[in-house]
């Protein structure tokens, strides 16, 4: 099958206020069990009972924010923070966990606090939580929540700054030892997602919601799409057999939405302009479709590959017949191409007999004569589609033996990965034992899943 070049371009925005800001709010994980990939769908452990909530809650023990925070302001703080449904932070919590005030204190600063920033009150928005006597509060996204712990007054809110200005100068500095927190800190959030939202504690829901900020605005990676060149056969020696438009083409349409077939399919199709043909197959089907294969003076063909695509057809419909890409080596088309055409020309021979029989032969050697031409060509038609199928045949042997080999080593890689992914834990789990990590102890010597 012939490859397709991929270029993949991706692109790295520098930090913004939000993203300090959120840093200065860290979890620090104990003893986490490495993942083999940063995304919360390819992180599951190879053994299913690993993925449990109860395992996953024991590794993660716990996110560890008002730990964090007691440390950061010398003072014990006691973790409270009422989140909306929609994801929103109360900003009187946020105040009282980072000024330690009560609760008409805390009321106090956040009316004072809107009223001096116009631009923290425009993206505020106000809930009142279930529960008897509760109020409306005002709330906001975990941006502009911390935007606003950042605003606050007194020296508690003054050492928040202070950690996020640190970490920013490591940033702009090129700390590498970021790589290691940043790449840590996402196994967490692995972690975390896969904790059911209803079974997480107050802490880790706060700390997932990091998480759930950056996923929501990373952008896709920009991915330019170059199809390979096109077969282009010789010209038809013949010309094309009928008044249609006279070339030939086969077309590859990639995956589409919603659509009943899984993966790219091909279609065959004729033109008058192959490029003119593209342009609207491109406005059909989008810029990643592209023509595999163009025979001049074969338009003929057309309603001969519709016939024979049929039986494998994955989508009816006038003209609209289509093989799977897998089940199709788009190299042996030319040939296929070749022997319809000698079809086409043997069914066109037995439609002109009874106009090329010599008006000086009898009656009896025309009619010897035409009933040895249908035999003949009866046995040329039965070769032909012989050929064909045995072709065909090959073709979905070969795809099938490719698809057992690639399935095997996909198999044999995943033994692997899953056996460095042991050894990464062991070493991981030496090395904090080694800085006398207590869990990590304990983990070296707890039986292997």
């Amino acid at each position: 099958m012939s490859s397709e070049l991929h270029t993949r371009l991706t692109t790295s925005a520098p930090a913004t206020n939000s993203t300090v800001a959120a840093a200065a709010i860290r979890t620090e994980p104990q003893a986490i069990q490495p993942a083999p990939a940063v995304t919360p769908e390819t992180v599951a452990h190879p053994n299913p009972a690993a993925n449990s909530a109860g395992v996953l809650a024991e590794h993660l023990s716990e996110s560890n924010v008002s730990t964090h925070l007691s440390s950061l302001l010398k003072r014990q703080v006691s973790f409270k923070l009422r989140i909306t449904p929609n994801k929103e932070l109360a900003l009187i919590d946020v105040a009282m966990i980072f000024n330690g005030l009560d609760n008409d204190q805390a009321g106090l600063a956040v009316r004072r606090l809107l009223e001096q920033f116009p631009d923290v009150r425009s993206n505020r928005s106000n809930f009142k939580f279930p529960g008897r006597g509760r109020q409306t509060v005002d709330v906001a996204p975990l941006a502009e929540a911390l935007e606003f712990a950042f605003l606050l007054p007194g020296r508690n809110a003054a050492k928040v700054r202070k950690e996020a200005a640190k970490l920013l100068v490591r940033y702009l500095g090129g700390d590498l030892s970021l790589v290691d927190e940043i790449f840590l800190r996402n196994h967490v959030q692995a972690a975390l997602a896969r904790i059911p939202e209803e079974e997480r504690t107050a802490e880790q829901q706060t700390a997932r919601l990091f998480g759930e900020s950056v996923e929501s605005t990373q952008p896709a990676p920009l991915i330019f799409h170059l199809p390979p060149p096109p077969i282009i056969m010789e010209s038809c020696p013949t010309g094309c057999l009928d008044d249609g438009p006279p070339h030939f083409y086969i077309l590859r349409i990639p995956s589409q939405p919603g659509a009943p077939e899984d993966g790219d399919t091909y279609r065959g199709g004729r033109t008058k302009d192959f490029d003119a043909r593209m342009l609207k197959h491109h406005a059909k089907y989008g810029e990643g479709s592209y023509m595999a294969l163009r025979a001049p003076n074969y338009g003929h063909m057309e309603t001969l590959w519709h016939r024979r695509m049929r039986m494998n057809a994955i989508t009816q419909g006038p003209r609209e017949e289509r093989i799977l890409a897998s089940n199709m080596e788009i190299s042996e088309a030319p040939k296929f191409i070749m022997e319809l055409h000698s079809r086409r020309q043997t069914e066109l021979q037995l439609e002109n007999l009874p106009q090329t029989a010599s008006k000086k032969r009898t009656r009896e050697e025309a009619e010897d004569e035409r009933v040895i031409a249908v035999i003949d060509a009866k046995r040329d038609l039965a070769v032909a589609e012989l050929g064909a199928k045995r072709d065909l045949a090959v073709a979905e042997l070969g795809a099938k033996r490719e698809f057992a080999v690639a399935e095997l080593g996909a198999k044999r890689e995943f033994a692997r990965d899953r056996e460095q992914l042991f050894t990464d834990r062991e070493r991981l789990m030496l090395r904090l034992a080694a800085e006398g990590n207590a869990d990590a102890i304990k983990a070296l010597f707890a039986p292997k899943p």
